[in-house]
């Protein structure tokens, strides 16, 4: 069987010396031109698939040539389309970190939601677990609600646990019976879930969010 011809590796290197070289010049008049642009409302489409040069970015990228040809009259069309090319896909990078950057916080805001609901559930069957009066368990029901609990956040020194913060306007009293449900609740777990669970760390930081300002009725006695 015949062996086949492995491309040079100096290919590469070969690709980059065929590129224009673009003076800074260009550069900047391109990123200027699309700054302009952008306060009219035109601005290139970055989604996936689409290039500097698609028909839906034609006019845009037309218009900077064309542009800064008349700025450059001496830039060649190669140099011009290598800088548009280049400053599209500085475009197009940082609108995809915008988007990354969103969709980490609202997953990040979603895990702690689904954490705070898991904890509240936990605390539930705990309190009907416990012995105490019906009265009692009425009182103490009614605020149980995760506007009054504080939420198990990432620990971003070590993977394996969660922080939780204190709420400096929930009442001391409120606090002591969530700590007593809580060793309930493990007390509750399985020996499979007590080995499953992911350790929780109560820390001395004081968290930042707000007292609600809507309560049940008779849950005002959580409040410091």
């Amino acid at each position: 069987m015949p062996r086949q011809e492995q491309p040079s590796s100096s290919s590469s290197s070969d690709r980059r010396a065929d590129r224009p070289a673009i003076s800074k010049a260009i550069k900047r008049s391109v990123k200027d031109l699309y700054a302009d642009l952008a306060l009219e409302g035109k601005q290139w489409e970055t989604r996936q698939g689409e290039r500097y040069d698609s028909p839906t970015n034609m006019q845009v990228t037309g218009n900077i040539r064309e542009r800064s040809k008349a700025w450059y009259p001496d830039a060649s069309k190669a140099e011009l389309d290598a800088a548009i090319k280049q400053y599209f896909r500085s475009v197009r990078d940082g609108v995809c970190r915008k988007v990354k950057g969103k969709h980490e916080v609202y997953n990040k805001n979603s895990k702690r939601g689904m954490r705070l609901n898991r904890k509240l559930l936990r605390r539930r069957r705990a309190l009907a677990a416990k012995s105490w009066s019906t009265a009692k368990r009425e009182r103490i029901g009614a605020c149980l609600v995760t506007a009054l609990m504080s939420s198990d956040d990432d620990d971003s020194d070590n993977e394996g646990q969660f922080l939780t913060r204190k709420l400096p306007w929930r009442s001391a009293d409120m606090t002591k019976i969530l700590i007593k449900l809580d060793k309930k609740a493990g007390d509750l777990l399985s020996p499979r879930g007590k080995l499953q669970k992911v350790p929780v760390i109560r820390v001395e930081e004081v968290s930042t969010r707000p007292a609600p300002t809507i309560l049940p009725v008779g849950a005002e006695w959580a409040l410091a």
